[in-house]
């Protein structure tokens, strides 16, 4: 109903953005622009509840906010979460992705792996 209220959608959209840009501005630490659990899940298509799978399989080991312990991605992890979900969806499984991480496995070792 309150969308038939001409420039509604605008004042919505100023709303959100101001506070993604609130949101945003509180996560900053040391100059990089940490993200919560759910800018991550946003930006990369995973859900939380797998993202914090993948963190207990040690897949990835975000930093978290001395204030409240709530986990905080880096770019660095935005990246690592993006190959997992490659590697998913090459049904690679989740030991050969750590091996491969973790520098114990080469990638093309890994794939040989997936094609026989």
């Amino acid at each position: 109903m309150l969308d038939l209220i001409p420039g509604i959608g605008f004042i919505k959209e100023v709303r959100g953005n101001l506070y993604a840009a609130f949101k945003s501005r509180a996560s900053e630490r040391r100059g990089i622009k940490m993200k919560s659990i759910k800018e991550a899940e946003m930006i990369t298509g995973i859900s939380s509840q797998n993202i914090r799978y993948y963190e207990k399989q040690r897949l990835l080991s975000p930093s978290r906010n001395a204030e409240n312990s709530y986990r905080e991605y880096s770019q660095e992890d935005i990246n690592r979460l993006k190959l997992i979900k490659l590697f998913r969806k090459l049904d690679v499984p989740i030991g050969d992705i750590r091996r491969l991480i973790d520098g114990e496995t080469t990638l093309e070792e890994t794939m040989l792996l997936q094609v026989y």
